[in-house]
């Protein structure tokens, strides 16, 4: 940008202004409508129109006397050759004779596209007379917008005072409107007081939010006693009811309903023994997905099955799977089941060798039919190969069957304690509640730690690059909840950044990796 008109931070600009923007290279006029924020939305809305190397903004009707006016000109614009402006431009005048000044900032994280991401602020004490509830981003276009830089840094600098809440959007669609089905949101931690005096600063972190629950896409009968439901995401069951009726009203009773172990959208279920040639009407009630969404009143038609189940359970998942390295000593080891198993078999039936053959001891968990856990007596060695024998002739399932007579050998190696190292260290500040996070670079997942007596440590992480944060987990799951936007809003947990990158290296301690948890 070489020249703006009016100069920044005028005031007393003629309300029939045309502001502009003047740049050292010519624009792509495709690129420029949909990265352009006027802040507040004028009555009217806005043309922007492109002549050669500038870039100007009419409104009609003109603008409002003793207005603040912010135009942001996005990262979207792109020049001739497809390169994006380096940083959002903002100009400010106003209409009166004097320009607001408070303001609100703060960093976006996880930021994918900064070219198609805003800031939206909505003042907390505008909220529409229609409004039933104010502000939801689904319906409501924002009155200021800001947009962040490429390390997600933003800031809203000429706001009338007052409470906000800001929301950062990956406004793909670049409609001012968030596309819950679509596009990415953050929702903040709490509201913020614009003020001149004292600037609030606001972490926010971006993620897809599900708002539709669960839908039932099938129900089909395995054999004469059982039915396998299927979804079209991933469910909880612990609330889920299953209704089953014949054509006649008659219930078809349910023994047992548990989670495939292979599909985590799928659901089990043991049944009394089906009438030939009815078609039965399943009702579920009670089933969510993980991002807690209940659906209730969901129906599916299944034929009944005269088969009787002659075939015994197959083996469809397992962790760790086979050929898998770099397998934590301390982790715990798991079997899943195409149908529910008598438990009391897998004992006899599941058995962890080392690369000696010799068996290691291990104790069951059962936590449903048809999955059993493995916890070693004593952690595994690390360095070694191991590998788990599920023998056939020695499982059955409920009926009866027995497991094919070969059923899987899974061979694994665990993690070489010699090529890991340790990250440790203090949060200043650290909150009630607080719980370290560590990702490695390039790697799915993440591992954490609680904060206690205001220091942290992850023991045994495998050589590379790593990031930390830190979040409250005020509700107690363990797991960052980022909030969420319906009826009502419910806050995201506060999170604060740790160092980007720490490198971890074999048979090194890095210590004195401190974090910080803003004042409040």
């Amino acid at each position: 940008m070489v020249e703006a008109y009016p100069p920044p931070q005028t005031v007393n600009v003629p309300p029939e202004v045309r502001p502009f923007i003047r740049l050292d290279e010519y624009p792509q006029r495709a690129s420029v409508a949909g990265a352009i924020f006027v802040s507040p939305d004028p009555e009217g809305g806005f043309e922007a129109r492109v002549r050669g190397r500038r870039i100007e903004v009419r409104f009609d009707p003109p603008l409002p006397p003793d207005r603040t006016v912010v135009i942001t000109f996005g990262t979207g614009i792109k020049d001739l050759n497809g390169n994006s402006m380096a940083a959002p431009y903002t100009l400010a005048f106003s209409t009166g004779d004097s320009i607001d000044q408070a303001g609100i900032e703060g960093r976006v994280e996880e930021l994918e596209d900064p070219a198609a991401t805003w800031v939206w602020a909505y003042p907390l004490e505008a909220a529409p007379d229609t409004a039933a509830y104010w502000p939801d981003p689904r319906v409501h276009r924002a009155p200021f917008a800001s947009q962040p830089d490429a390390g997600g840094f933003f800031r809203f600098s000429y706001l009338p005072p007052g409470p906000y809440r800001v929301f950062a959007v990956t406004d793909m669609r670049r409609n001012r409107l968030w596309d819950s089905a679509a596009e990415a949101i953050a929702i903040p931690p709490a509201d913020a007081a614009a003020s001149p005096d004292a600037i609030p600063t606001l972490n926010l972190r971006l993620a897809p939010h599900d708002l539709w629950p669960p839908d039932l896409q099938e129900a089909s009968a395995l054999h004469r006693q059982a039915l396998r439901l299927g979804f079209d995401e991933p469910v909880d069951l612990s609330a889920m009811r299953v209704f089953i009726q014949a054509q006649d009203g008659q219930e078809l009773a349910v023994i047992q309903q548990y989670r495939d172990p292979a599909d985590s959208s799928g659901a089990l279920l043991t049944t009394a023994p089906q009438r030939p040639d009815d078609v039965y009407q399943v009702r579920v009630d009670g089933v969510a997905d993980l991002a807690g969404n209940v659906a209730d009143s969901l129906t599916a038609e299944a034929p009944a099955s005269v088969q009787a189940d002659t075939l015994g359970p197959r083996l469809t998942w397992n962790r760790p799977v086979a050929g898998q390295t770099e397998v934590n000593p301390a982790d715990t080891l798991a079997v899943g089941f195409s149908e529910a198993v008598i438990l009391t078999d897998l004992p006899r039936a599941v058995h962890l060798l080392d690369s000696a053959g010799a068996e290691v001891a291990v104790n069951w968990i059962y936590p449903e039919p048809a999955l059993g856990q493995l916890v070693p007596q004593v952690p595994l060695a690390g360095d070694r190969r191991y590998r788990l024998e599920v023998w056939g002739d020695s499982l059955r399932d409920i009926w009866g069957n027995v497991a094919p007579e070969s059923l899987a050998v899974i061979q694994f190696t665990t993690l070489d304690p010699d090529a890991t190292g340790s990250i440790s260290g203090r949060v200043e500040n650290s909150p009630p509640e607080a719980r370290v996070v560590i990702e490695r670079h390039g790697m799915e997942g993440s591992r954490q730690a609680p904060v206690e007596q205001g220091g942290y440590e992850f023991p045994q992480l495998p050589a590379g690059s790593y990031r930390l944060w830190l979040y409250r987990d005020l509700d107690g799951n363990r797991a960052y909840s980022p909030g969420r936007v319906d009826s009502v809003i419910t806050f995201a947990e506060p999170f604060a950044f740790g160092p980007d990158t720490v490198r971890v290296r074999p048979r090194w301690d890095t210590e004195d990796v401190n974090l910080q948890w803003p004042a409040e």
